[in-house]
């Protein structure tokens, strides 16, 4: 297993990364007193704590974790909380990302070659911006073979909670929930073109957008396919129109 973690320090990974077991890149680590543990710094600390030019992670060698991949980055600037260009594999347990930043994307996957695999797992994504860009931005496409996708993105005065443009495919189900709070440029608290595609029957597809602080602006804004299994539901929830 792999762990790289800082206490607000960039950390930055060139060359591509092959383990059996778990890859762990974390700069969000801190303490009041005694250990450090992971998520001590948040959006009440970060302007303080975090980088302030530079991404909190960022990617450009491939990362295959064979027992699961977490990803937990942030930053104070307009650069991204966790900012990948190349693919990242989780052959048997699940792939996690955590990104928080002031004026970017907080889980910014650039690209069509910033892919995300789960063979046998689930694909956990999170994201937090005040300004600027989407919270969680995604253009590679993401498939979960056997598990779940969860997304959940977060903006104050920013564009998008989450912005797609590539296809998410999952077995066991897709969630994804966007909250917007006041002044968000009228964007939809979730944009999403790419399409969804749902294999196993039963599964679920569920959008949840809250959007109530931007009154007349849609909360759900999808122009991609959708496609469920036999018995899956498919559920918009939006607060906005």
């Amino acid at each position: 297993s792999l762990r790289a973690i800082s206490a607000g320090g960039a950390i930055t990974v060139n060359g591509a990364i092959n383990l059996k077991g778990t890859i762990t890149i974390d700069n969000t680590y801190g303490a009041t007193t005694g250990s450090p543990t992971s998520g001590y710094i948040t959006t009440s600390n970060f302007s303080t704590l975090a980088t302030t030019t530079s991404h909190g992670i960022s990617l450009s060698g491939a990362l295959t974790g064979g027992t699961g991949v977490t990803l937990s980055g942030v930053t104070y600037s307009a650069n991204h909380g966790v900012y990948s260009t190349v693919s990242i594999t989780a052959t048997t347990g699940n792939i996690n990302s955590l990104g928080i930043t002031n004026t970017g994307s907080g889980v910014y996957f650039s690209g069509s070659t910033a892919t995300m695999t789960a063979s046998n797992g689930n694909i956990i994504l999170n994201g937090s911006q005040l300004v600027g860009n989407a919270a969680v931005n995604l253009n590679g496409v993401l498939t979960a073979t056997a598990g779940s996708v969860t997304i959940t993105g977060s903006n104050t005065t920013g564009n998008f909670a989450f912005w797609d443009s590539a296809s998410i495919t999952a077995a066991a189900g897709i969630s994804i929930t966007g909250t917007s709070a006041p002044g968000n440029s009228n964007n939809a608290a979730i944009s999403m073109s790419g399409a969804m595609t749902v294999t196993r029957d039963g599964a679920p597809i569920t959008l949840t957008a809250n959007n109530s602080a931007n009154p007349g602006v849609a909360g759900i804004a999808n122009t991609g396919a959708i496609s469920v299994a036999r018995g899956g539901n498919l559920t918009f929830i939006s607060n906005g129109i």
